[in-house]
């Protein structure tokens, strides 16, 4: 071999004279001058140690996360990857905007890899909490006070309140107004996300509200041990009292109100000389209700009592003229009306004001803080289609409705004796009426070259389904579905079917003496007819569905 060549210490394994080595076998080759033989040690390269890794904020957050990698003194190549076979070079931290796993590893001059390190980042949220949801305890018309209340979302570990929608307070119950004005919410999760800002409009309070008229409803005086006395309140409204008072004297006592067919609503008992019931009471103007004063305390002395019955809300918006078909309301197409159904007044009637030819009409219910049901009817009592909307969908529409002359709406409390009140907006609405007056051959729709007519038809119940139309004083021919579908027919001077040539809005053509036209098909939403009035005297159109179903019938401009 060349004797030039000359480095390390020569140990291993012994190879015949004159054997070719060089660098690219992966050896230190060594040489003596004069050696017959050549020993080569393979290297012993040894793997890098693993890049230790670690993140910059390790606690919950909405911010990005830097992920850091460490590496051993031999690493010649850094890299890093997001799936563990895709590798990249690593310079400086991997951020992560999201939840994930980053990989790193390192290789040594031998090109030998280290062991892969791997970090998971699991602590960023970026999801802000859930809108609250607000209410008032009275949004009827009152002196006051209002107390405006918020639910949070489970996720919302900070809860605010702001008066002015810049300075924000932290919200523990209800906020109460004893004037007009605004107040604003707010949800903040554990990582720092806000949630959309909740606000509510407090504008009931009036100073000039009128007064309920409350008459006797308390009563004070002295019980002897071991005995009772009646109070009898007089409602001059009903609603949702609380029963309270005071015991001066004996230390033992009880309240219980009774209704006029000996039901006890509630009661309870004296401690520290306050009466303790602390439980809502539903009540009745119509209802003749007691309430029962007891001394328990046969060892003690005489008490003196005061006890009373304190207003918390009373229904006074109920109106009970339109009760019933008879005394229903007219809602006119195009009209609106606020009202309020509930404990007293569990249902209002409206007679909606729908052309005598009938069509088709959308009736929306809104506006409403606790459960109401709409329900629409023909004139015959038949029952047509019903929705109910609550607190969490107080807005429901019903659309498209197939209504005749007299047909009529009803909305309901479904849970007024339990005081589930709830005032609302109902909304009445003209889509399209009936044409009735071209409805067979010898009363066909004249159409004429100056104008273009529209129809309306539906194969339900009470509706239009067919429609003449003359048009022998068309040169060209357009017809339009501008919603659902419907079948055209062509017929001659001696309303005989005959075939005619189509010209489609897809650019195609067809020789057909009918045709189905459906909206929202590009293929068959339209069809024009040249030289119509050469072949077709008449068009049958006749409804293909339930619902509203409409055409234009015109000239080519």
């Amino acid at each position: 071999m060349n004797s030039g060549i000359s480095s390390g210490r020569i140990t291993g394994d012994t190879y015949p004279d004159n054997e070719l080595f060089t660098e690219e076998s992966g050896f230190e080759l060594g040489v003596t001058a004069g050696a017959t033989s050549l020993i080569v040690e393979t290297l012993n390269a040894e793997p890098p140690d693993p890049p230790i890794a670690s993140a910059d904020i390790t606690t919950l957050t909405n911010q990005n996360v830097t992920v850091t990698a460490i590496f051993s003194s031999g690493s010649v190549k850094k890299q890093y990857s997001f799936n563990d076979w895709s590798w990249m070079t690593y310079t400086t931290g991997v951020e992560m905007t999201e939840n994930g796993t980053v990989y790193f590893r390192s290789l040594n001059s031998f090109g030998i890899a280290s062991d892969v390190t791997s970090y998971t980042v699991s602590n960023i949220d970026k999801e802000p909490p859930v809108k609250p949801t607000v209410k008032a305890d009275i949004t009827t018309r009152t002196a006051g006070p209002v107390t405006v209340t918020a639910t949070f979302s489970k996720d919302s570990a900070v809860r605010e309140y702001s008066l002015d929608d810049e300075i924000w307070q932290t919200y523990t119950s209800g906020v109460e107004f004893l004037e007009n004005g605004k107040v604003w919410f707010r949800g903040t999760d554990a990582a720092g996300n806000l949630s959309e800002v909740a606000s509510y409009t407090v504008s009931n309070i009036s100073a000039d509200a009128p007064v309920p008229i409350v008459t006797d409803l308390s009563t004070s005086g002295f019980i002897d041990p071991g005995t009772g006395t009646i109070f009898k309140p007089n409602l001059a409204e009903s609603g949702l009292y609380t029963l309270g008072g005071t015991f001066v004297g004996s230390k033992k006592g009880s309240v219980t109100i009774w209704d006029e067919n000996g039901k006890k609503v509630a009661s309870g008992t004296v401690k520290g000389g306050v009466v303790n019931i602390k439980k809502e009471l539903l009540l009745d103007k119509g209802n003749a209700y007691k309430v029962e004063i007891k001394n328990t305390d046969t060892q003690g002395s005489a008490s003196m009592y005061s006890v009373e019955l304190r207003v918390k809300e009373l229904f006074t918006d109920g109106d009970n003229t339109d009760d019933t078909v008879a005394g229903a309301k007219t809602l006119a197409a195009g009209g609106s009306v606020n009202d309020w159904v509930g404990y007293g007044d569990a249902a209002d009637y409206y007679k909606l004001g729908v052309a005598a030819s009938g069509g088709f009409y959308d009736l929306g219910i809104s506006g409403v803080r606790n459960s109401v049901k709409l329900t629409v009817y023909s004139e015959q009592g038949k029952k047509l289609k019903s929705v109910t909307a609550s607190a969490k969908k107080p807005s429901v529409p019903l659309a498209d409705l197939c209504l005749g002359s007299g047909s009529y709406a009803v909305v309901e409390a479904p849970k007024a004796a339990k005081a589930q009140n709830s005032e609302y907006v109902l909304k009445f609405t003209e889509r399209a009426t009936f044409n009735r007056q071209n409805n067979d051959w010898n009363h066909a729709e004249v159409i004429t070259s100056d104008a273009t007519f529209t129809g309306v038809l539906t194969k339900a119940a009470g509706g239009d389904t067919v429609d003449y139309c003359d048009v022998s004083a068309l040169g060209n021919l357009t017809i339009d579905m501008t919603a659902g579908k419907a079948k055209v027919s062509f017929y001659d001077a001696n309303r005989q079917a005959v075939k005619v040539a189509l010209d489609l809005a897809n650019g195609k053509s067809k020789f057909a003496a009918s045709l189905t036209l459906a909206s929202g098909n590009v293929a068959t939403n339209r069809v024009t007819i040249i030289a119509v009035n050469e072949f077709v005297k008449y068009l049958k159109i006749e409804a293909a569905g339930k619902k509203l179903n409409s055409y234009t019938v015109g000239m080519i401009a």
